[in-house]
């Protein structure tokens, strides 16, 4: 980025980002994956989601392979096809990061070669995993109330600003889901 006045404002920027953040406001609400309610059934409990078995990723190397392996098989011979995510618990994402067999080559590795893209979650619990296909036409991002600015005073030598936003997950069919159960 190139700047009006010749002045670097990366080291004031950078030693910005390193400060330790104080946060004098709650934390927002946020609801996980997970969350099950009659109206809301969450990811995980989406009636017409597929089911997969989850394997044994704790002791056997490959497992973890074998069971996206079976997902993907479900999603795509079901007619889901394009692009894949993969959201699992950070303790399973841990559990990618060891050499497949006498392979040479991480799971992981191997796993991103079918699946586009990979992100650990520590919304989910330690064995909970899901495949998604994730294109348009299965899911999609709803906006509830746009973004919103309000002033609420000053703080002290501070001025306090409160962001507000409502987003929503629309699942517009089930059968793109697939759990690891």
């Amino acid at each position: 980025m190139t700047w009006p006045w010749p002045v670097s404002m990366g080291a004031r920027w950078t030693s910005a980002r390193l400060l330790p953040r104080r946060s004098r406001w709650p934390a927002p609400r946020t609801r996980s994956c997970s969350t099950a309610s009659p109206r809301e059934p969450g990811l995980l409990k989406a009636k017409g989601r597929t089911t997969a078995p989850l394997g044994e990723w704790e002791t056997t190397p490959g497992a973890a392979l074998e069971a996206v392996l079976t997902a993907w098989n479900k999603l795509t011979s079901t007619g889901f096809t394009g692009d894949f995510a993969l959201v699992l618990s950070n303790h399973l994402f841990a559990k990618l990061h060891r050499v497949n067999g006498g392979t040479g080559v991480l799971e992981i590795a191997q796993i991103r070669e079918l699946v586009k893209t990979v992100v650990p979650t520590p919304a989910l619990k330690p064995n909970q995993a899901l495949l998604v296909a994730t294109g348009p036409e299965n899911l999609d991002i709803a906006i509830g109330q746009d973004i919103i600015t309000a002033y609420l005073g000053p703080d002290g030598m501070d001025h306090a600003f409160r962001v507000f936003e409502s987003l929503a997950l629309r699942v517009k069919r089930p059968g793109a889901i697939c759990t690891f159960e």
